[in-house]
């Protein structure tokens, strides 16, 4: 008696309606890995950043320093120049993130987003 019961609470109406589904949503991304010399182009960021022109000297001088902010849409849209045609084709702007977060470690960079979020200025703290 007392288990028709309890199936009964768990039947008919005074069941809970299922949630609604949502359509499955495509989701463009990477579908195979990407190969980066992360150490390249680290070392192009860090001339575009401290205002070299060339970057022919494969250490990059732990002196220089960063003159002036840089925002990081025109340090990403001057780095494909910078960079061979391989890794160049390979850019991405996570990627260049990645390799700038790298530099903020390693140089103390300072990296601050403006009022609505569009761009990234970088400075040397």
């Amino acid at each position: 008696m007392e288990g028709s019961r309890i199936i009964e609470a768990f039947a008919g109406g005074s069941l809970v309606a299922p949630p609604s589904k949502v359509a499955r949503i495509f989701i463009p991304y990477a579908m195979r890995a990407k190969k980066v010399d992360m150490k390249k182009l680290k070392h192009a960021i860090w001339g575009i950043l401290t205002s070299r022109e060339s970057c022919e000297d494969k250490n990059y001088n732990d002196n220089l320093r960063i003159e002036r902010p840089v925002s990081f849409m025109n340090m990403y849209t001057t780095l494909p120049k910078r960079l061979p045609s391989k890794l160049a084709e390979n850019l991405s702007a996570p990627l260049a993130i990645v390799a700038l977060l790298h530099l903020a470690n390693e140089k103390t960079l300072h990296i601050v987003g403006n009022e609505d979020l569009s761009d990234l200025t970088i400075t040397q703290g």
